[in-house]
């Protein structure tokens, strides 16, 4: 009965990937999001190159795992400090200006110019915890950015620009042999703006009031639970409610919902190391309509101090690799929104890099 379940698992795969959805979609919005940067989520490398399909998988590499339900699989204590950043640091100076107000000519400039019509910043630094009974992060410094300039006839600008500081605390408990539960503390401070305007409205004083930054702090209790079966290839499927708390302000620009996530896992011993595949259900933007784009594959191959990860979904493809020293990691990633069965004039391709450093 075991192996007759794996092989309907097996065939919802292989009918899912045979059959890649078909969206009409005007190109001029192809420019209007990012394949693994978000307003509200924040991810390591290893995760953001899965596509974030990271809920079930059983230690992350570089980071807290996405599900505090595996919690104990952690036996020894670490405490470490990791780095991200993407490509487009030079935008960062137009984001200090834009989250502190200061609407000059120079901004402007920057944000209407046809010669860039992408402008693009993510990048974080975090301390973590991570030992087999409490996990811990404080983000100190979290920064994401994403311009886009649509319809040259008629320019039209789109933006987020996100600062946030928080606190992750993790727990988790084995129950009964391969069932585990756990409970994660989320607490943020951010400022923000999220706009869509005219760029000729920002040549009236009305027009640069819009680009006045709002201040949200929130706290959530985020439950996990998850089940290993016991086989070789360690079948999984975990769930997990995310954004069960409250917020300081209801903003219709920046929302944070009540979600309940789910996902499915595997790990394929091979002669040379090991392969995890996952597929979790979960949106990133809260606004997702249709069930197929909140449908994220990633998978990863382990072998020594070694991670080759890649994941896709509706928002695009992505790829990195990842080495895990004895106390100096490093990884590098590429994602792009150039997907094979849509066809667009424009995308997005993005770079991230991340150094770490543990005892």
């Amino acid at each position: 009965m075991h192996r007759w379940g794996y092989e309907k698992v097996v065939i919802f795969f292989l009918v899912v990937f045979s059959h890649p959805p078909s969206f009409a979609q005007n190109t001029d919005l192809a420019f209007s999001r990012n394949a693994r940067t978000f307003e509200t989520q924040q991810a390591t490398l290893v995760s953001k190159s899965m596509a974030f399909a990271c809920l079930s998988m059983l230690v992350v590499p570089d980071g807290l795992p996405c599900n505090p339900a595996f919690t104990p699989l952690r036996k020894s204590a670490i405490l470490g400090v990791e780095g991200l950043i993407s490509n487009g640091y030079s935008t960062l100076n137009t984001m200090q200006k834009i989250l502190s107000g200061t609407v000059d000519q120079d901004l402007i400039n920057t944000l209407t110019d046809p010669q860039k019509r992408v402008l693009q910043i993510e990048g974080n630094i975090e301390i973590d915890l991570m030992s087999q009974y409490l996990n811990a992060r404080y983000t100190p410094a979290s920064l994401k950015f994403f311009s886009v300039v649509r319809n040259e006839s008629y320019p039209k600008i789109d933006l987020y620009a996100v600062q946030e500081d928080s606190y992750v605390f993790q727990s988790g408990y084995e129950f009964a042999k391969g069932l585990f539960g756990g409970l994660q503390f989320r607490s943020l401070e951010r400022k923000f703006i999220k706009k869509e305007f005219l760029a000729g409205d920002l040549g009236t004083d009305a027009g640069k009031q819009m680009l006045t930054p709002e201040n949200q702090s929130a706290m959530y209790f985020e439950p996990g639970i998850a089940y290993i079966y016991d086989n070789i290839w360690k079948p999984r499927v975990s769930a997990m409610l995310v954004n069960l708390g409250v917020q300081s302000g209801q903003f219709n620009d920046l929302k944070e919902p009540f979600e309940a996530q789910i996902s499915l896992g595997a790990t394929a011993p091979l002669k040379w190391g090991s392969f995890d595949f996952e597929v979790d259900y979960r949106s990133m933007t809260y606004q997702e309509p249709s069930i197929i784009e909140r449908l994220h594959w990633g998978g990863f191959y382990h072998l020594g101090t070694m991670y080759l990860s890649g994941g896709v979904d509706y928002n695009g493809i992505s790829g990195g690799i990842y080495y895990g020293l004895e106390q100096i990691n490093a990884g590098i990633m590429y994602s792009t929104t150039q997907v094979p069965w849509r066809n667009e004039d424009y995308y997005t391709q993005t770079v991230y890099v991340q150094f770490g450093w543990q005892i």
